[in-house]
Order: structure tokens, then C-alpha cells, then sequence
């Protein structure tokens, strides 16, 4: 009754717990627009102790990739099928991702595409400001001026991956 909500999300915060998600600061250091919300989106903790998102659909895709995702942010999709767009934070602006992050975003957009069943998958990964929407297609359809590709096995999300978004399940 007397919790002061500031002190619960800091307490949340210090357990690991996912309390929210802030949009990724542009250059100048300031969010713009109202603050976006988790829904359409899964959470994961990568083995370096990154956030992982992957979105559920189109439109999620559209959000998480546009909305979400900051410019440095790393961003990977599973090549030629459709599939979830997967966002690796990046808020040291590394310029790779650690190699096991890696391994493990592009399993998973593997998996949350219609590469599920092959038994390799090559998917395509880039820093997000490579990444443009292409006008009047429908959402989440986007193009990339450069990239490269990993192949990996499509694997499920593991119990050991991170707290992930129980709410909005697989």
C-alpha cells in the first residue's frame, strides 16, 4: 500500500526482472514519442547478458524494428522466409555482437521463422540503421543495404535463456 513505485521497478530492475522497455536513446541522447510498450514482442537474456527481442508478427516486426530498436541496436532475420525480426540491444555500441549472442538471436530467429523444421538456417544480421521499410508493402517487409549472414541450427528458447514475456507466450 506504501511502496513507492520508483523503488519497486528499482528493486525489479536489481533482481533482473524485465519492468519495462525504454526505447533506445538517439544520438543526441533523447527518446522521442511516448514510451513503447513490450506487447507483440519476446524477451530474452542472451548468455553475455544482452536483451534479445523477437517479434510476433507484421506489425510487431514494423514496431520492434522501427520503434524500438535504436540505430547501434544489432538486428537479424532468417534469409528468404518469412519470420521474426530479432533485436539485439547494443547500448555499449560494440561493433559486433559477442559471439554467443549472436549464435543464440540467430537460432532464434530461425526458429520464429519458416525455417523452423530445416535442419541449418542461414540468417542475415546488420546494426539496425541498415535496415529500411519498404513503402506500401505490408509491415514488417524491410530491405538492407548490408549485411552478413551466420548458419545455425534453429533451436527453441531454453528455461535458461532469460525471463522472456510469459504474457504473450510463443
Amino acid at each position: 500500500p506504501d511502496a513507492d513505485p520508483d523503488r519497486l521497478e528499482a528493486d525489479a530492475r536489481a533482481a533482473g526482472l524485465p519492468v519495462g522497455l525504454e526505447p533506445a536513446a538517439s544520438r543526441r541522447g533523447r527518446v522521442a514519442g511516448p514510451r513503447p510498450r513490450l506487447e507483440g514482442v519476446r524477451m530474452f537474456t542472451s548468455p553475455d547478458g544482452l536483451t534479445v527481442l523477437v517479434g510476433k508478427g507484421g506489425r510487431e516486426n514494423d514496431r520492434l524494428t522501427f520503434r524500438l530498436a535504436g540505430p547501434d541496436d544489432f538486428w537479424l532475420h532468417a534469409l528468404g522466409v518469412p519470420g521474426a525480426h530479432v533485436v539485439i540491444r547494443n547500448p555499449e555500441r560494440r561493433p559486433r555482437p559477442p559471439r554467443a549472442t549472436l549464435e543464440q538471436a540467430a537460432a532464434l530467429a530461425a526458429w520464429f521463422s519458416d525455417a523452423r523444421r530445416s535442419d541449418r538456417a542461414d540468417v542475415q544480421w546488420t546494426r539496425r540503421k541498415h535496415v529500411r521499410r519498404i513503402r506500401g508493402a505490408t509491415p514488417g517487409t524491410v530491405r538492407i543495404k548490408r549485411f552478413e549472414t551466420v548458419r545455425v541450427i534453429p533451436a527453441a528458447p531454453s528455461a535458461d535463456e532469460g525471463p522472456g514475456d510469459a504474457r504473450n507466450g510463443p
